[in-house]
Formats: C-alpha cells, structure tokens, sequence
C-alpha cells in the first residue's frame, strides 16, 4: 500500500512531551487491525518492539543493554500467513471480550486522522513513519461485558518521551476507558513482583487511583501466568476525586500485602498484623501514657 504524507508540523514532534495537549486513540484489535494486518505491519512492529523494550527497561538494563539486546534480538514480523493472526491478547478466545490498543498521541496528529474519511488513507497514517514517531506510549486493553472488568496489560511509555509521561500516559488511559467502557466496571492491572523498576510503576497506578492489592498468578477474567507473581490493583471506571485520592495509603497496604505474603512462603503457618495510624490518633495513643496511669495502694504507678 502506497504511503500518504503525514501533514504532522515537525515542530509538534520536537515539542516538549509535558507541554504537549495528548489524546488517546483506541483501536480495537479484533476488527480494525486483524481484517488488515499486513497492511499494519508497520504499526504492529512499533508496538512490539516497544513492548520488548519496556520489558528489558522493566527487568533493570540500563539503556545501552537495552539497546544491544534490541538490535541482536527484537525480530520484526514481514508476513502474516494465511489463518495467523496478530493477537497480543491471544489467551482469551472469546469473541465477547473486547480486545483493544490505546496509542497515545500529541492531539494534533488526531485532528490529523480526523479529516481522512477513507480506510486505505487511515491505514496508510497509522503506518507512516511520522505517526509512529509520534506515539507517546500503548496499552493494551481486554474487556469482558459480562463481569464488566476492564483488564490493562503492557503499560510501555515510549523512551523519546521525556520525564512524567507515565501520568500522561495513565490520564489519557484514563479517559479513554471512561468513554468506551461503563462507569461501574473495574479496572485491574497487575505488575510482576521482583524487577529493579517495580517501585516506578506502583508510584504511578497509586497516584491514579489504583488500590485493593493482592497477589496473584491469574487475571480475573481467566488468563493465569504459571507460577509469576503478580501485585495486582483495580480501581472503579469512573471519575476519582483527586482530593479521595491517597497514595500513602495504597503504599503501606502494597507493603503489608507484600510483606504478609513473602512471611507466608517462608513460613506458612505465620500471620502477622500490622495497623496503621493517623498522626492525630498517635498523638492520642502517646498522651495515654501519661493520662491513663493511676497509683495503687502501696504507691506504685501503673497503667490501665
């Protein structure tokens, strides 16, 4: 297919990441990209190449190894054969699980796609080399309308993208699942307990709302990892409060999740408790010790 110029400005390529208004587009996998994937090999590439990338970057190699295991290993797909088909969310074979691509981009580049009314035109953008250069970050998403969970898989924000694209990326996740999925589903995520750059991402997922951990080696609509251990999250589809928000909070429940379940492999028959208090509730408990003794008969002080 013949590629059609990207009218995208250089100068919103070159612009800085956090002075940029973004958008996300979705893309739904099994019935925009399948019917015409040789023709998005450009696209798919880009993706999974990044998706590698962001695995090593995970796994804690700096970016020279990165970029060394990249050139020696990544292999780019040329040709999908008769009855292949590219599914990076091939455990779920339901054809009522929604399968979908987030791409988030500078939102000039969608007014762009915005006044090409023709596929092969669409198709041709999406594959140009100045759209892919454009592309902030992925996710993929997985969706089951019967238990209305939303599951979100290979957050991978671009290198090029500068600092504190993660939150862009996250934001404008955000809000393209508000629109597409109803507001009383769950988001689930999970993030491989053990890597260098485990901390980076829960910081993140905190700050946007994401709570209620438990560590598992299954999804909740089914896919399970063997024996990987997974650090899992979820939060409501819906609009948060920023002020409801408490990533402290999420923080020590991470901990003691973490911790009571690293105690358990060790020793299975151990369960320890830990409680977590509010300054102004400590400051209470403190005062005790001084407010609640009482002295005995024979002029001994104790504590009630």
């Amino acid at each position: 297919m013949e590629q059609i110029p990207v009218q995208i400005p250089v100068q919103y390529l070159n612009l800085e990441r956090e002075a940029m208004e973004t958008t996300p587009i979705m893309l739904n996998i099994v019935t925009e990209i399948q019917p015409d994937q040789n023709n998005f090999l450009a696209l798919i590439n880009k993706v999974r190449g990044q998706s590698y990338i962001c695995g090593l970057r995970g796994q804690g190699y700096d970016e020279d190894a990165i970029q060394s295991e990249y050139n020696t290993k990544f292999q780019p797909i040329t040709n999908y054969p008769k009855g292949a088909k590219y599914d990076p969310i091939e455990y779920y074979d339901d054809k009522a699980i929604f399968k979908g691509l987030i791409l988030v981009v500078p939102a000039i580049v969608l007014a762009e796609l915005q006044t090409r009314k023709n596929k092969e035109e669409l198709i041709s953008i999406l594959n140009h080399r100045d759209f892919l250069d454009s592309i902030l970050g992925h996710v993929l998403v997985a969706y089951d309308p019967t238990r209305k969970i939303v599951e979100l898989y290979d957050v991978c924000v671009y290198k090029a993208s500068g600092r504190g694209t993660g939150t862009i990326i996250m934001m404008n996740v955000l809000d393209a699942l508000l629109v597409q999925f109803p507001n009383d589903a769950l988001i689930w995520l999970g993030v491989l307990l053990g890597p260098k750059m485990f901390e980076a991402p829960l910081k993140l997922y905190t700050r946007m709302g994401f709570s209620n951990p438990y560590i598992t080696n299954r999804a909740p609509i089914g896919s399970v990892w063997g024996d990987k251990e997974i650090l899992a999250l979820y939060r409501q589809n819906d609009y948060i409060d920023p002020d409801e928000i408490n990533p402290e909070d999420a923080r020590l429940l991470i901990e003691y999740v973490i911790r009571e379940y690293q105690s358990h492999v060790i020793n299975p028959r151990t369960c320890n408790a830990y409680a977590y208090f509010k300054p102004a509730n400590r400051r209470y408990l403190k005062s005790l010790a001084r407010d609640a003794t009482t002295q005995d008969i024979s002029g001994k002080i104790t504590q009630k």
